[in-house]
């Protein structure tokens, strides 16, 4: 399971972050460098949690497996930098999101150790340079300090910020210096993956002890809401969806929210991005969003009262809290997509479940197939792994049921629910 960016940045890193972020407000593409790479990594970090408040970020470990970067990552990333740059796996398979927004990335090195000079000498450095500059994005690249090979690319960069006693090189201007800090590296305290698939020997019995209690309490945790279930009077069913408002014995939907499995992952906040006439303008405008990258488009239909006819307000994204769902609305300003003033903040925690605990793979194909007959559909990563397709975001059960009965005519079982997840990469 990934690991927070907010928990892995000290608070004296943090603050020199914030330091350094204000200088870089008008950079598009920096590079790291310090004379401990870990030491950097964290300054990286650091700088990328406050820039990633207004827009994009991605961090680049160009060093190789540096510790704070793989200790953000999910057990299992296969894909990193040398796999893009020297292989043409695409961006998005290698960007880790690690923030609740999704607008701070982290990507790894991939295979370690590789070659300097082939991978700073790949021709899609320019390509990939561009495309932050032309997103209003941010790039910082952690390089290595001694290598010769990085004066291939430094032409490509804005400039640098050191950390610790390093030299920039020729021809990159210093951006920002961070002061010194406690050099106590966190090798010992964020291990690389390469370590974790060595693990000690010694330590062996007491990490399998870890593990075997979690998984003991996770099951006697699953048992226990699925033994509740069975006394209620009500027929509700608690899926990875978090929580169902689900059917009473009578087939009708309750209005109170059931149960909540676990609440952070709920994700009530979205972003109201346009209201449209009809379904067809609402859906073309979900299709620009999602080929922008902007995860969770769907549209809730209402009646507007001053119109006096139904219309389709578009929303994006899916957050557990409104400061992240602002933090899209104002990079969406930024970038222009929407024009200033344009967008608000929805509080839509109610949606359609039309599939639940599906492998990603199948939730793509289910996905297309959903969208090519004109519903709303996006799908949320579950806790678990799994995924599930949702369609529309509402504010009230009862507007999320007018819905549901439209999309169910044809036989579907779809439920109302309480959304959950996180958007899919």
């Amino acid at each position: 399971m990934a690991v927070h960016i907010e928990a892995s940045v000290r608070s004296d890193r943090a603050d020199e972050g914030e330091r350094i972020a204000r200088d870089l407000a008008e950079r598009s593409n920096v590079m790291i460098i310090g004379s401990d790479p870990n030491a950097a990594a964290r300054v990286a970090l650091a700088i990328a949690k406050h820039q990633a408040r207004r827009r994009r970020v991605a961090v680049v470990d160009a060093v190789g497996e540096l510790a704070p970067i793989e200790k953000l990552l999910p057990d299992g990333t296969a894909h990193g930098l040398v796999d893009m740059l020297q292989h043409g796996v695409s961006l998005g398979r290698v960007a880790t999101p690690v923030d609740r927004a999704g607008n701070l990335f982290v990507i790894p090195s991939g295979a370690a150790p590789f070659d300097e000079e082939e991978l700073f000498g790949s021709d899609r450095w320019p390509r990939l340079v561009r495309s932050f500059e032309e997103a209003g994005a941010l790039l910082i690249v952690i390089a290595p300090e001694d290598s010769p090979s990085i004066a291939r690319i430094v032409s490509l960069f804005d400039g640098c910020v050191l950390a610790g006693d390093a030299m920039a090189p020729a021809e990159l201007p210093v951006l920002a210096h961070a002061r010194e800090q406690d050099p106590a590296a966190s090798a010992a305290q964020y291990p690389s993956r390469a370590k974790r698939r060595g693990v000690n020997p010694t330590r062996a019995p007491f990490l399998v002890a870890i593990a075997a209690t979690v998984l003991a309490v996770a099951a006697l945790a699953w048992w226990a809401v699925q033994s509740s279930l069975g006394t209620d009077a009500a027929t509700s069913s608690v899926t990875s969806a978090g929580a169902v408002v689900g059917d009473r014995a009578d087939g009708a939907p309750t209005r109170a929210a059931a149960l909540v499995m676990d609440s952070s992952a709920v994700v009530p906040f979205g972003v109201a991005l346009a209201q449209y006439n009809d379904v067809t303008a609402a859906l073309t405008r979900i299709a620009q969003e999602s080929a922008r990258g902007i995860p969770a488009g769907t549209y809730a239909p209402f009646y507007d009262t001053n119109l006096r006819r139904q219309v389709f307000l578009v929303i994006a994204g899916a957050f557990h809290d409104r400061d992240d769902a602002n933090s899209l609305l104002r990079s969406l300003r930024l970038q222009r997509i929407l024009a200033s003033g344009q967008g608000h903040v929805i509080d839509a925690p109610f949606a359609i479940l039309v599939r639940s605990g599906l492998s990603a793979a199948e939730a793509r194909s289910q996905l297309d197939s959903y969208r090519v007959k004109g519903m709303p559909a996006y799908s949320l990563v579950q806790p678990d792994g799994t995924v599930n397709i949702y369609a529309g975001a509402f504010r009230t059960t009862t507007d999320a049921d007018a819905m549901r009965a439209e999309l169910g005519a044809d036989g579907a079982e779809l439920r109302v629910v309480r959304r959950a997840g996180r958007p899919a990469q």
